[in-house]
């Protein structure tokens, strides 16, 4: 069934949607990949350049569809400049006689085979390598390979895979289920130890997540493809953090997902540009979910252009999204805590890209709403574990068909604690001396996972434990402002330490992990000391 599936997804790919999961396939077969041409764009007709496990360079150039002959003729100067300019890349030996290879999700026309073969012959006469073809069955049989050769296809598993590969691809990710299904695949205890390679279980992973998320790929539904690589990510971090796996046997995938992810969020980002209209649907309804909708989508441009910024300090933030976070930002709404992470990327954006207090002033604005949701005339906010969709279905039953919630959130709070220590950081005591009395009757909450690499699950149900503290009626300044500055990294898994840009991503995808040392090791990365 897993072959059938294979080829399904294969066949309707194109050559952009499976060139990523063919990186991930290199991978598990002991390649090391060195280069993948941006956008699909070809470089010396070259898409993907690797490493054989030999020590042999690679060279692929990848198509999608039969190649029939007309296909071929109008591709054969891309060949001929695979075949004859040389690879020139610094981690790439040049003594040593490249492969190259044509890779199709089709097959090649009898023309086509016959005229390789007589170009293959012209060209080892001249000393040139001879163009080698993977065609569709063979990829097929390559992925089933590295999907089967460490995952035990369980019945539940199987099921999971067959929901998330049949989805319309049109709604949003259900974020707890995928991870689960990708997670489920690593536990040792159902894998046979003389079978352990973490490093192609890893790489498998990647593979799985491709086809799960093909639905997605295929109606440009880049929220969920973003979601889906960041849960990825984290379920490939969570088991190499678990048995402390050697760097040099996952770095590769995890900048692979982690790419995958980004390129996700700069086609949403190309979307928002083309859009004259952010409406969806009738407007008449949409109104009760716009503003929310608008917040999730101003926090991920601004996560983009942070993550471009963290990757390279030389970055300037691009007009657009300079122009749409600035023209939404009276328009924002605190849905819920999981809105949390998008406010503080906005906050963050604003924070580098205009020298005034508009990010200062957004964070006391946070502060006052969470303190208003917690008044007693209200029920509290949504906590961080209830999606954007169950937030605003609660939202449409209280306001328009007024049926009052069957749960309250008043006097608690996940994520004010973390606000309000930025805010404090930012040295606003003149403000901030009206606001703690508000706060004081809220209670901060925090969830401590067992272990540092639970941190990095969806759920960790009864491991950990919950940390509620009363804040202080009256509390000291200087105080607070100790506690704003001291930063315990203790459960901060170390792949974010390293890579700050991928923390971003991960919690707008669970917002549920935002936290005071979380945020703080956040700010010290993109704020400047005060």
């Amino acid at each position: 069934m897993l072959k059938r599936l294979i080829e399904n997804w294969l066949i309707k790919a194109s050559e952009r949607t499976y060139e990523l999961p063919f990186c991930h396939l290199l991978t598990a077969e002991q390649h090391q990949v060195i280069h993948l041409s941006r956008h699909g764009f070809l470089e010396q007709g070259k898409d993907i350049l690797s490493i054989a496990p030999d020590g042999t360079p690679c060279a692929y150039q990848l198509k999608a569809g039969n190649i029939t002959y007309s296909v071929y003729n109008s591709e054969s100067d891309q060949l001929r400049r695979l075949v004859e300019l040389p690879i020139k890349h610094s981690s790439i030996p040049s003594d040593i006689k490249p492969r190259v290879y044509l890779v199709t999700n089709g097959n090649l026309d009898e023309e086509v085979k016959t005229e390789l073969q007589d170009r293959n012959l012209a060209w080892e006469q001249r000393g040139y390598p001879r163009i080698e073809t993977i065609v569709l069955g063979q990829l097929v049989d390559r992925f089933a390979n590295a999907s089967t050769d460490f995952f035990p296809i369980k019945l539940d598993s199987t099921k999971s895979l067959l929901e998330f590969f049949l989805n319309n691809g049109k709604g949003n990710l259900d974020k707890s289920k995928f991870f689960q299904f990708l997670y489920s695949f690593t536990s040792v205890e159902d894998i046979e130890p003389k079978k352990l390679d973490s490093q192609r279980l890893i790489a498998g992973l990647a593979i799985l997540a491709s086809f799960s998320l093909s639905p997605y790929q295929e109606t440009d539904n880049h929220v969920a493809l973003f979601e889906g690589w960041v849960i990825c990510s984290a379920v490939i971090a969570a088991f190499i953090e678990r048995i402390d796996l050697p760097e040099r046997m996952w770095k590769q995938t995890i900048n692979l997902t982690y790419e995958m992810a980004i390129s996700s969020l700069k086609s949403l980002q190309e979307e928002l540009q083309e859009r004259e209209f952010l409406w969806e649907g009738d407007p008449k309804t949409d109104f009760l979910f716009y503003r929310a909708r608008l917040t999730w989508l101003s926090g991920l441009v601004a996560t983009l252009q942070l993550s471009n910024y963290l990757t390279d300090a030389r970055y300037q933030f691009d007009e657009f999204s300079i122009s749409f976070i600035r023209t939404h930002l009276s328009e924002l709404e605190l849905w819920g805590e999981g809105a949390i992470p998008s406010f503080l990327a906005i906050m963050w954006f604003l924070q580098k890209s205009e020298p005034d207090q508009t990010s200062d002033v957004l964070l006391e604005k946070l502060i006052k709403a969470i303190c208003d949701y917690n008044q007693e005339k209200n029920s509290g906010l949504f906590d961080p574990y209830k999606s954007i969709e169950e937030a605003m279905e609660e939202k449409f039953n209280n306001e328009v068909l007024g049926i009052k919630p069957s749960y309250s959130y008043l006097g608690r709070s996940y994520a004010l604690e973390s606000v309000v220590q930025l805010f404090v950081r930012r040295n606003w005591r003149s403000r901030f001396r009206f606001l703690w009395p508000e706060i004081s009757y809220i209670d901060f909450v925090e969830f401590i996972p067992e272990y540092r690499w639970q941190f990095l699950r969806w759920l960790n149900e009864e491991e950990g434990h919950l940390k509620l503290r009363k804040p202080n009626v009256r509390q000291s300044w200087t105080q607070l402002r100790a506690e704003s500055s001291e930063v315990n990294l203790d459960q901060l898994p170390h792949i974010f330490r390293s890579n700050p840009s991928f923390l971003l991503l991960f919690l707008m995808t669970f917002p549920h992990r935002v936290g005071p040392n979380v945020v703080k090791f956040l700010d010290d990365v993109l704020s400047p000391k005060k």
